[in-house]
């Protein structure tokens, strides 16, 4: 005689607690829409409950040397990075929420909120908001590559600075999000131990924006700039229109 088989219905789950990437190089090179990102030496790690369909994903992430450049413009240029990065997941809509969070560049404090979302395989929707949480000018100076490298700690910088931005729109093969970016510095003073004079009396407004998404709609605005090496003043404007299809510049510096 057979034995009877046993069809009752097991229940069996594996569950991904924790992953994580350690010392880790990731470049992205996208020559159809002149975006390069590279991120060297990250470290990062991921803590959920993947079983579920919507659960909240706790990241930390660390980058020794990280390069955003769009259309040739070094955003960032070999920053460090320090992010902890709560993400609300919903597996079945493919949309990443991000909660409450610290993002550290180099020595800027920044927060983001907003939502990235992949509704099929070859868009991707985003809506973000970000601002500085440290209005002091020295936090942005540490963005420069070059004034970060030398002796920042010696640096002497007075001066309120703001920055604010937002993204929205479809990353695509024909498209890319509209974005607007505001940063301004009032009232700025840098100082440097070893040098002879100060940069006094810095004020610079400037606007970077992309109303619809189309590249060639980029706008570059810096309507007025002014800075003071000792008694010698500096000023002037810059503004680019229409980067693609027919470069417009007008700029001046007195």
């Amino acid at each position: 005689a057979t034995a009877a088989t046993d069809t009752a219905k097991t229940s069996f789950k594996a569950a991904l607690q924790k992953y994580s990437i350690n010392d880790g190089r990731i470049t992205y090179d996208d020559a159809s829409l002149n975006f390069f990102m590279q991120a060297d030496h990250l470290n990062h790690t991921g803590k959920g409950d993947f079983t579920q369909d919507v659960f909240t994903l706790n990241t930390q992430s660390d980058i020794e040397k990280l390069t955003v450049k769009y259309g040739g413009i070094p955003y960032l240029n070999s920053v460090k990075l320090n992010a902890e990065l709560p993400l609300d997941i919903d597996m079945k809509q493919m949309k990443f929420t991000f909660g409450e969070n610290k993002i550290k560049l180099n020595e800027l404090l920044l927060s983001a909120v907003g939502y990235l979302a992949m509704p099929n395989e070859t868009d991707m929707v985003v809506d973000f908001k970000f601002n500085a949480q440290k209005s002091d000018l020295k936090n942005f100076l540490s963005l420069i590559p070059a004034i970060y490298a030398t002796n920042f700690k010696d640096l002497e910088a007075s001066g309120k600075f703001a920055m604010n931005g937002i993204a929205k729109g479809t990353y695509s093969e024909k498209s890319i999000p509209a974005f607007d970016v505001n940063l301004a510095i009032e009232n700025g003073k840098i100082k440097y131990p070893s040098l002879p004079s100060a940069i006094n009396n810095i004020q610079v407004k400037s606007k970077i924006s992309n109303p619809d998404g189309v590249m060639d709609h980029t706008e570059v605005n810096i309507p007025a700039f002014h800075l003071e090496f000792g008694a010698a003043p500096i000023g002037g404007r810059l503004l680019v229109k229409t980067p693609i299809s027919h470069p417009f510049v007008d700029m001046a510096l007195k």
